[in-house]
């Protein structure tokens, strides 16, 4: 089991990540894209009622921030 140090270490870095994805939000956008069809297939998913969640090696705050960059945000619990 991670030590309570250990935990505050990853929470003061995931909010520092976030700040920083925050700050640079325009360039991310500039930048990049989502996949062809992606958001297509989120809005047919989501018409048949299907949840839909992300599994990724971000952090929660950071993965929100990349979504909403591209407009994949709006169906995903």
């Amino acid at each position: 089991m991670p030590s309570t140090t250990n935990r505050r270490d990853f929470e003061r870095f995931a909010q520092a990540l976030a700040k920083q994805h925050s700050q640079h939000f325009g360039v991310l956008r500039e930048r990049g894209s989502a996949l062809p069809g992606a958001a297509a297939a989120l809005d047919a998913l989501s018409a048949a009622h299907v949840r839909q969640t992300v599994v990724t090696g971000n952090v929660r705050a950071v993965a929100q921030l990349k979504l909403n960059a591209f407009g994949l945000d709006t169906h995903i619990d």
